[in-house]
């Protein structure tokens, strides 16, 4: 049997005809705790990092925006378009381009990752936002492997949105939660080191973020290749072609705008208040954070709401069933 012809799982029949608002609830709930771990981490990292002095925090606060650029472009632009354009697949009954849309998707992700390598581990881009001295040094160990790591962060993001466009909300949720749980073990551990592990720094922090996506997205990608799923990223053959690129494409690049504009200003602005010193920086990398906290538990409702609204354009009902 192939996926195409697989019958619709429990989740997509959901999807298509329970009753509006408990169906948006059930698969809502899932994804806000799950996101809402990653406030927890936003929190947690400036706590840890704040242990080390004013030089860390106000470093780490320089790379802050390109990090949140970093995972706000993978979970909500490309993760977010992801949702869509696999669970219109499904809603159509065609697993097996639901299957093509995530593999290229992934890809998409990869790409996207080496871009972030490439332009924002390197201290030069510090150096022209203001940073000197112990601060820069500060916020190139963080960015150099943080941003070494990119692939893990955009790979776990784009894995969970493919299981939510599948309404596998719970998937995505337990790798988030997941990933806090042993980011909040494994930071201070090489943070500031203990028995034979010695202490890494800042570098610690940004090596726990790669190493615990890196993990998630290796969980996911088992999920996602179990026999009988609807979506199979490993076990289907990896065909590309340039229509199915130009599909993802289409909804991921006018999604990356907000992020852009949002974490650009405040990069410009965190580059101002360098000018005031050290301790003003470590201050408004402090006060940023709180505003990123807001962003995942708004995302949770909305993916998903894209997924349910997707999966039913796909089934062409676009009239809501039962409310």
């Amino acid at each position: 049997m192939t996926a195409a012809a697989l019958a619709p799982s429990p989740a997509t029949q959901r999807m298509l005809h329970g009753p509006v608002l408990p169906t948006l609830l059930r698969l809502a709930t899932p994804n806000v705790l799950g996101l809402f771990a990653n406030t927890i981490v936003i929190g947690f990292d400036g706590y840890i990092v704040g242990r080390l002095g004013a030089d860390a925090l106000a470093g780490v606060a320089l790379v802050l925006p390109l990090a949140m650029l970093m995972l706000q472009m993978s979970a909500g632009s490309l993760g977010g378009s992801t949702t869509a354009v696999v669970a219109r697949a499904l809603g159509a009954g065609d697993a097996a381009e639901a299957t093509r849309l995530a593999q290229h998707a992934l890809l998409v992700g990869l790409a996207a990752s080496l871009l972030f390598t490439l332009l924002a581990a390197s201290p030069a881009l510090y150096a022209a936002m203001g940073a000197r001295g112990g601060v820069l040094a500060q916020a190139g160990s963080y960015a150099s492997v943080l941003f070494a790591g990119a692939s893990a962060v955009w790979s776990v993001n784009v894995l969970a949105g493919i299981a939510r466009g599948t309404g596998g909300m719970a998937a995505a949720a337990g790798a988030l939660v997941a990933t806090t749980a042993m980011h909040l073990v494994l930071c201070p551990l090489l943070v500031f080191g203990a028995g034979p592990v010695p202490p890494l720094g800042v570098a610690g922090a940004a090596l726990s973020t790669v190493t615990c996506n890196a993990l998630a997205a290796l969980g996911l990608l088992a999920w996602l290749s179990r026999g009988g799923q609807r979506v199979r990223m490993i076990g289907s053959p990896w065909r590309l072609q340039a229509t199915v690129f130009r599909r993802v494409l289409a909804l991921a690049l006018p999604s990356s705008v907000n992020p852009f504009l949002s974490n650009g200003s405040i990069a410009v602005a965190t580059a101002y208040v360098g000018g005031f010193g050290t301790l003003a920086v470590a201050a408004y990398g402090i006060a940023a954070r709180p505003e990123y906290i807001l962003v995942p538990i708004a995302f949770g409702v909305g993916s998903a709401l894209t997924a349910m609204v997707a999966t039913n354009i796909g089934a062409r009902q676009p009239n809501a069933p039962s409310a």
